[in-house]
């Protein structure tokens, strides 16, 4: 299924609670353009967190990846 598909459940939380979001925001290698298409999607809760209470923002800091938390930085939903 494709990220845009409605059968797809954007914030399906998985092993630790974690949504696709965060899961995509939480690598030092996290690609830009694919944070870039959750973002864009309006279906994307971009403040849930995780079992640690994390959210994809805080992932991306914690792992210093300066690309992906810029990105989010100019989204005011974050």
């Amino acid at each position: 299924l494709e990220l845009q598909d409605p059968r797809f459940d954007i914030n399906r939380r998985g092993r630790k609670k974690y949504t696709p979001f965060i899961s995509a925001c939480s690598s030092s290698s996290s690609n830009p353009e694919t944070v870039e298409l959750f973002l864009k999607d309006g279906r994307t809760q971009l403040n849930d967190y995780n079992k640690y209470q994390q959210t994809g923002f805080m992932r991306a800091c914690m792992f210093g990846n300066p690309e992906v938390v810029n990105l989010l930085l100019q989204d005011p939903r974050i």
